[in-house]
């Protein structure tokens, strides 16, 4: 499977290097220019993405298995007893 990085949209871009640039800024006193965070916001998600997609693909997983479960306990429901064999003489 070919993997493809992670494309933000690019207002989304600006808004995470904003928000990094100001956690820098008001934790540590830091300044850091758009290239720089920007880099960094990149290199989060290429470390950081597929760990949360993969946490989302097993809390999908979850929730198909407990659907699913309840989907047999429905189907299960549905079974017939047997008839029983007609009292009387046998031939």
């Amino acid at each position: 499977m070919t993997e493809f990085p992670l494309q933000l949209a690019p207002e989304l871009r600006k808004e995470f290097v904003r928000q990094f640039q100001h956690y820098l800024r008001d934790e540590f006193e830091l300044e850091c220019g758009d290239l720089a965070a920007g880099l960094f916001i990149d290199f989060a998600g290429m470390l950081l993405g597929p760990v949360y997609y993969n946490a989302g693909l097993h809390d999908a997983l979850a929730l198909a298995s407990q659907h699913n479960e309840g989907l047999a306990v429905d189907v299960l429901a549905l079974e017939k007893e047997p008839n029983p064999r007609p009292s009387g003489p046998a031939r």
